[in-house]
């Protein structure tokens, strides 16, 4: 396309030989089934709504964030990491709004949720990125989750330590 020398620099059908339509086709296909797992007739959110609210209420005050955080590790180590918040920071937006929760615990577990979710790509199964992560061959399997393991305690201790002090000060 750029000409060097007279002679392009790639030439279209080089360039789509060596593609990698591979990556193309998991991030679209991550896109779909992202948008089906929250969309609002029988998503992840429905499901969410239905099972997980009444199961969050049974714990208070830094239960109740710590039992977001484990909620959020696991679906995001199972579903896609964009699907999962977008569903999870609804349904805590919606316990708020039905008052069942105040609005500092609704603002520090939206930020758990954000925090973690974005910490859950480094687990194989949650998204394209995490896809090409764990498709790496220089990083091993026991370093990814290591790393993501790591992260998410340490995310889960700030939250506690931090966070929630914080958030009581100001709100």
């Amino acid at each position: 396309v750029i000409p060097i020398d007279g002679e392009p620099l790639l030439s279209i059908p080089s360039a789509a030989k060596q593609f990698p339509w591979d990556l193309v086709i998991l991030f679209a296909s991550a896109v779909c089934v992202g948008g089906a797992l929250v969309s609002a007739e029988g998503g992840l959110s429905a499901f969410l709504s239905a099972k997980m609210a009444p199961f969050l209420m049974n714990f208070g005050g830094v239960g109740f964030f710590i039992a977001v955080a484990v909620v959020m590790m696991v679906l995001t180590n199972l579903l896609n990491n964009a699907a999962v918040m977008a569903a999870l920071a609804a349904m805590i937006a919606s316990m708020f709004v039905n008052g069942l929760i105040d609005e500092s615990t609704m603002y520090i577990a939206c930020m758990l949720i954000a925090v973690i979710g974005d910490i859950g790509v480094l687990h194989p199964g949650s998204s394209a990125t995490s896809a090409m992560y764990f498709g790496q061959s220089m990083i091993s399997a026991k370093c990814g989750y290591t790393a993501s393991i790591t992260a998410c305690i340490y995310c889960l201790i700030v939250a506690i330590i931090v966070l929630i002090p914080l958030s009581q000060i100001f709100y």
